[in-house]
C-alpha cells in the first residue's frame, strides 16, 4: 500500500473517531465565582447549589469551614444530597465557609468555597461579621428611569440599551409535576409536587385554568428553589381543572400541567375489594403505597376511595388473576 493511501486511511479513521457519539472523558470542574456569597434569612431553610460538571458525572461532597469537616448527608441540621446542600434552619452557628468538592476519577478534584451569611433581624444588635443589614437606598435617592437625553447622542435619536452580561454557566429550566391520582373525590386534599431545576435559580408560580393561584385558607404554596408544593384542602367539584407549574428565569422557562378531576362520589367497581388478611389497608393508604401492584389488589377499595387509584385501572386489574411465580 502506498504512503498516500496510508495517509488517507489514517485521516478517515481520525474523522470517524472524532465524530463518534461516545462521550469524551473530561476532568471535573465547578462553575461559580471565586468569592461566592449566599445570604439567607435566620430561622428559614437555605439551599446552596454547587455547579459541578465533567464526564463521568462527578461525585460531590460538602465540607464545613476551611478545616474540611465533612457535612453529614442527613441530620437535624443539614441535608447534603449531591450538588445541593440544605441548611434546614439557618442559625448563627451555621454561618461561615462551606466547601464543595467534586471528583470523577479523571485528573484532580475540584473545590469551590462559598460563604453563608444571614440578614440581621430588626431589633437584634448582636455583633457578628456574617450578620449583614439589608441593602436599602438612602431617602430621596431612588433610581429614576433614564431620560431621553441620557440615552441619545447629539447627532442621532436612536436609543441605546445594554443587556445584562450572561453568566458563565447556565442550566436550562425544567419543571416536572409528580402526582399519583388525577381523579379525586369531594372532601379529599390535593397534593401536587413540582420538581425544579435550572440556573440561575428559576422563579415559580402555579395556575389553575390559566389563572394564578395564591395561598389562602384552602390553598397552600410552599417549597424551595428545587421543589414547589401545592396543597388544596377540602376539594369541591369546582376544583376540577388544569393545574400548571410555571418556572422561569431570564434565559429559559418551562411549564408542566396536570388535569385534576373532582367527583361527587367515586364509584368503586364491584370486584374491587379489600383483603385485610394480606395487608393493613389503612396503613397502605396513609403511606401512599396504592401504586404497588400487590397492595393495589389487596386494598383496592380503600385505595380508590382515597383517590390514590383510578377506578378504571382498578376495574382492569381486578379482572386479572394474581399469578404466583
Amino acid at each position: 500500500m502506498s504512503r498516500v493511501c496510508l495517509i488517507v486511511v489514517a485521516a478517515l479513521l481520525a474523522c470517524v473517531c472524532a465524530n463518534s457519539e461516545d462521550p469524551v472523558e473530561t476532568p471535573v470542574g465547578i462553575a461559580g465565582d471565586e468569592n461566592a456569597v449566599v445570604t439567607g434569612e435566620l430561622g428559614r431553610p437555605l439551599y446552596v447549589r454547587c455547579l459541578a460538571y465533567g464526564y463521568p458525572e462527578p461525585s460531590v461532597f460538602w465540607y464545613r469551614g476551611l478545616e474540611e469537616t465533612m457535612v453529614p448527608y442527613n441530620d437535624a441540621v443539614y441535608e447534603a444530597r449531591g450538588n445541593v446542600l440544605l441548611i434546614r434552619s439557618l442559625a448563627v452557628e451555621t454561618l461561615g465557609h462551606y466547601t464543595c468538592q467534586a471528583y470523577n476519577g479523571i485528573g484532580k478534584p475540584a473545590s469551590w468555597v462559598v460563604v453563608v451569611r444571614a440578614y440581621r433581624p430588626e431589633g437584634i444588635f448582636v455583633e457578628h461579621e456574617l450578620l449583614v443589614p439589608r441593602a436599602t437606598l438612602p431617602p430621596g435617592r431612588r433610581t429614576q428611569p433614564p431620560t431621553t437625553a441620557e440615552t441619545t447622542t447629539t447627532t442621532t435619536t436612536t436609543t441605546t440599551t445594554t443587556e445584562p452580561p450572561r453568566p458563565l454557566f447556565t442550566v436550562p429550566v425544567t419543571a416536572n409535576i409528580s402526582t399519583n391520582p388525577t381523579t379525586m373525590s369531594v372532601g379529599r386534599d390535593l397534593y401536587l409536587i413540582c420538581n425544579l431545576d435550572g440556573f440561575p435559580e428559576p422563579e415559580v408560580y402555579w395556575t389553575k385554568d390559566g389563572y394564578p393561584l395564591q395561598s389562602d385558607g384552602r390553598i397552600s404554596i410552599t417549597g424551595s428553589t428545587i421543589v414547589s408544593r401545592l396543597t388544596v384542602g377540602r376539594l369541591t367539584v369546582s376544583d376540577s381543572g388544569l393545574y400548571a407549574c410555571h418556572a422561569q428565569n431570564q434565559y429559559s422557562s418551562q411549564t408542566d400541567t396536570v388535569q385534576i378531576n373532582v367527583q361527587q362520589q367515586v364509584v368503586v367497581p364491584a370486584k374491587c375489594t379489600d383483603n385485610p388478611f394480606f395487608a393493613n389497608c389503612d396503613l397502605i393508604v396513609h403511606s401512599k403505597f396504592c401504586k404497588h401492584k400487590y397492595y393495589s389488589k389487596f386494598c383496592c377499595k380503600s385505595c380508590v376511595e382515597a383517590g390514590q387509584l383510578d377506578p378504571r385501572e382498578a376495574e382492569l386489574q381486578a379482572d386479572q388473576p394474581l399469578r404466583k411465580k
